[in-house]
């Protein structure tokens, strides 16, 4: 198998797992954002320091997909903006305006009728305007198609290292100080991007790369656990958070090259990870809704309601796949599953 096709396989399979890590990320953060929530607790910060490096890897995977795929400016976008901006579309913008609509009739949450809300609370729940959609993770395809759209015209520059140290140097910059402000909804995306797209002049794997490995995990677990004793200090816009982001991202870059997932583990991260990214915020909603009357202690739904939301993710594909093809096809972006082929 050529080295792109053993990496790609790869990297599908990764991704299904990070974006496990992101089900699991929110189901803590869910919980423990409620105001009857206990202080969070050594298991909540270690589980975050682990699980929010999930969105800085996927980005790098981004990035390198963005070089590898190459084609014309034109091309990348009407590609992303179907496999982008649709998905944000109709499992965002649409389900918001369709309740927005639905609570004037009934009004079942007088706070979000229109006269309540203004135009920049709007912005948000509809288009992400600002962070905090309907559909809380889905910033981040926002974020994605905005890299898109101002590194696509860097792209031939951006391959000479020097270049993309320096643009490199100004995402850091603007992970700090927060230079583009709205314009980018969270200040990993692009820099992690960038990573991304020096995936080949960044990172070099040769026989000393198992040692190397080695010693990022020795690296993670050091940095995880500083995370963990000293959430205030690291938490997000730190440098720790920082240094904790790319060591587990240049973790799970080694991890990729050294040990190829197989067939089956990458074909269900290509199916299903993209659905489970999708559904599991309104899932988890749900789950909550369900689970508060019920008194239970947090721990249970932390750490099962994550397991139900990918299973969740799992079915709705295979409903997906059992409606026409197009449907299918508009609702995930345009990621068809491995057996299915859309008709010309």
């Amino acid at each position: 198998m050529p080295l792109a096709t053993r990496l790609s396989a790869s990297i599908d399979a990764w991704r299904l797992l990070l974006i496990t890590c992101v089900v699991f990320n929110h189901s803590f953060s869910l919980y423990n954002n409620l105001p009857e929530a206990e202080a969070a607790g050594l298991l909540a910060h270690a589980v975050n320091a682990v699980t929010r490096m999930a969105v800085p890897t996927l980005s790098v995977f981004s990035g390198y997909f963005f070089v590898q795929g190459g084609g014309a400016y034109r091309a990348v976008l009407e590609k992303k903006l179907r496999s982008l901006v649709v998905p944000f579309l109709l499992w965002n913008t649409l389900p918001c305006l369709a309740f927005i609509a639905l609570n004037e009739i009934a009004q079942p949450v007088p706070g979000l009728l229109l006269r309540n809300i203004d135009a920049h609370r709007f912005l948000e729940m509809t288009i992400a305007a600002d962070g905090t959609p309907v559909n809380g993770p889905l910033y981040f395809l926002r974020d994605l198609f905005i890299c898109f759209v101002l590194f696509g015209p860097l792209r031939r520059w951006l391959a000479h290292p020097v270049a993309l140290a320096a643009a490199i140097g100004v995402a850091v910059l603007n992970y700090r100080t927060d230079l583009s402000g709205a314009l980018i909804v969270r200040n990993t995306i692009p820099l992690f991007f960038l990573v991304g797209m020096g995936w080949h002049s960044l990172f070099r794997f040769g026989p000393g790369s198992r040692r190397e490995a080695a010693l990022l995990g020795g690296a993670a677990v050091l940095l995880v656990g500083l995370c963990t004793l000293f959430p205030e200090e690291a938490g997000e816009g730190s440098w720790a958070a920082l240094a904790t982001y790319l060591v587990l991202a240049r973790l799970v870059i080694a991890l990729v090259h050294l040990w190829p997932a197989d067939r089956r583990a990458a074909r269900r991260g290509r199916d299903y990870a993209f659905t489970i990214f999708l559904s599991h915020w309104m899932v988890l909603k749900l789950l909550l809704a369900l689970w508060r009357p019920l008194g239970l202690p947090a721990v249970t739904f932390e750490l099962l309601a994550p397991f139900a939301a990918v299973a969740a993710g799992v079915v709705i594909r295979q409903v997906l796949d059992g409606m026409p093809v197009r449907a299918g096809w508009f609702a995930t972006g345009g990621r068809e599953r491995s057996a299915r082929q859309l008709p010309a």
